[in-house]
C-alpha cells in the first residue's frame, strides 16, 4: 500500500476547527463577545485561503505562496485573539 503524506499539514489544521469550536461552546460568552466575532471571521477567512493556497503550492503552483503566508497571518491573529478571549472569560468567571 502506498501512503500519500503531502496533505498531512492541511488536514491537521482543518481538524483543529472542532477543537476551537468546542471551547467556544464551553465559554458561550466568549463567542458572543467582540473578540469572539473577530476570531470567527479571521479564522473563517484565513483558513480556507491558507488551505487552498497550500494545496496549490504542494502540487507545484508556487505563485500561491504569498496567499499561504497571508492566510496564515490571519489564522495566527485569530488564534491569538481566541486565546486572549478565553483567558479573559476564565478570569471573569473566577470572580
Amino acid at each position: 500500500m502506498i501512503y500519500f503524506f503531502k496533505q498531512t499539514n492541511p488536514h491537521f489544521f482543518h481538524n483543529m476547527i472542532p477543537l476551537i469550536n468546542y471551547w467556544s461552546y464551553i465559554f458561550k460568552e466568549a463567542g458572543a463577545s467582540k473578540l469572539g466575532k473577530w476570531h470567527f471571521w479571521l479564522l473563517n477567512i484565513g483558513l480556507p485561503i491558507t488551505m487552498i493556497a497550500l494545496a496549490l503550492e504542494i502540487y507545484g503552483y508556487h505563485a500561491a505562496i504569498p496567499f499561504v503566508a497571508g492566510g496564515s497571518i490571519l489564522v495566527v491573529l485569530a488564534i491569538i485573539i481566541f486565546a486572549i478571549n478565553i483567558f479573559t472569560q476564565i478570569k471573569e468567571s473566577l470572580k
